[in-house]
């Protein structure tokens, strides 16, 4: 999708209105909206994900896509993980409205409204779980380690939106704070390396949350944002059919 837009520019852009590019980013945004992984059936054959999943990919645990697939059929090319068994395939929302607003240099505020692969303006990696039949076992969100610094800056924050969205219920969730590892620091005062876990419909799901430091850094004069590569704010959700799980909070 996006070498078809950026192919586009080697001629002349086409033209177009404000309004018809608008209507493009509404439909498109019902789209995305309209299905979310965890909306998708455990036990769904990989052939009948919805269409509005594109591109597939071998998924990374949580990272950016390896080898392409023609189609989540393909599945069986993903190596198994080791701890689940389970095939990991990485994929994209339809970007193609948001790639023609960059293109055309829309307002950013556009932009952001419309982004293909977001939750609550930052950027996630999305995949699903494969068993060796081919059945949706599970999915992952997290959050991408690729945003700027700045935007990236609260990304734990993701966490506790994402907890409220799920058809799981906002209560009853274990919850503990890890110890922090040798040389992790607080950022502005804040510490957060949280695991929440929850079984809910037959779904184990973790949440996990991070806020600090790396080791060997210090905080930053006047609140400034440190480099990328300096600190950690992430968060990170999956969800696994509970019978596949050996050890799950009771539900």
């Amino acid at each position: 999708m996006r070498k078809s837009i950026r192919n586009s520019m080697s001629g002349v852009l086409p033209t177009m209105t404000l309004a018809v590019v608008l209507a493009a980013a509404n439909q498109a945004n019902a789209q995305t909206q309209g299905r979310h992984v965890w909306e998708v059936p455990f036990g769904t054959p990989a052939s009948q994900m919805p269409v509005d999943f594109r591109l597939p990919a071998c998924g990374t645990h949580g990272g950016p896509p390896s080898i392409p697939l023609k189609s989540f059929a393909e599945f069986s090319r993903c190596r198994p993980e080791a701890e689940t068994g389970l095939r990991e395939v990485w994929f994209s929302y339809d970007d193609d409205t948001e790639y023609y607003l960059r293109a055309t240099r829309a307002d950013q505020a556009i932009i952001d409204r419309y982004r293909a692969n977001a939750i609550f303006t930052h950027a996630v990696i999305y995949s699903l779980l494969f068993d060796a039949e081919g059945r949706l076992q599970g999915y992952r969100i997290a959050t991408d380690p690729r945003e700027t610094p700045v935007a990236r800056a609260d990304a734990d924050t993701v966490g506790d939106g994402v907890r409220a969205m799920l058809p799981y219920g906002g209560a009853e969730w274990s919850c503990k704070d890890l110890q922090p590892q040798q040389g992790q620091q607080p950022w502005g005062g804040n510490y957060e390396n949280r695991v929440c876990e929850k079984t809910a419909n037959g779904v184990y799901v973790t949440i996990t949350q991070h806020l600090f430091l790396k080791a060997g850094q210090q905080n930053t004069e006047n609140g400034a944002t440190p480099l990328g590569s300096e600190f950690e704010s992430s968060t990170w959700v999956e969800g696994i059919n509970a019978s596949l799980v050996r050890k799950v909070p009771a539900q």
